[in-house]
């Protein structure tokens, strides 16, 4: 299932407000990472992907 990326922008900034922030960054960064490497070896790349990961990655 494909989420556009102003949802998972918004999601973003919920958890920047969220006490579970740490938890949920985490499993969201594994998710994505996981996500990935599965779209690459489909030789497909979603930019929004790339911009989502490297926001969790960056915080």
């Amino acid at each position: 299932m494909e989420v556009p990326f102003t949802k998972l922008n918004s999601f973003l900034e919920a958890l920047a407000n969220s006490n579970l922030q740490s938890v949920l960054v985490l499993d969201l960064n594994i998710y994505l990472e996981n996500s990935l490497s599965k779209r690459n070896s489909q030789g497909k790349k979603e930019l929004s992907d790339y911009v989502v990961l490297n926001l969790v990655k960056n915080r």
